[in-house]
């Protein structure tokens, strides 16, 4: 977790949204090592809040997933963007 920023902080929910990140990364079996809590008054109308992360990884090389596979009938699953990210 980079961020997770709100007009005024609700702990409650912050911590909520937290755990089920912590849980999360459980499950896939990695860390949650940091994070930012940050609180803009005027950002955010009542208890919304913005999250941000982002996640490294590591492969045996053997199993890097480099396109050499793909083949007719593949899935391929795409997933809209909101706008542009920076």
């Amino acid at each position: 977790l980079d961020y997770y920023a709100t007009g005024k902080l609700n702990v409650d929910i912050a911590a909520t949204v937290v755990t089920g990140i912590g849980a999360g990364c459980e499950l896939a079996g990695c860390s949650l090592v940091g994070g930012e809590t940050a609180e803009m008054p005027g950002m955010y109308e009542g208890e919304d809040y913005d999250l941000a992360g982002f996640c490294v990884g590591v492969v045996e090389k053997a199993e890097i997933i480099d396109g050499s596979k793909v083949a007719s009938g593949d899935a391929l699953i795409a997933l809209p963007s909101s706008g542009p990210h920076s």
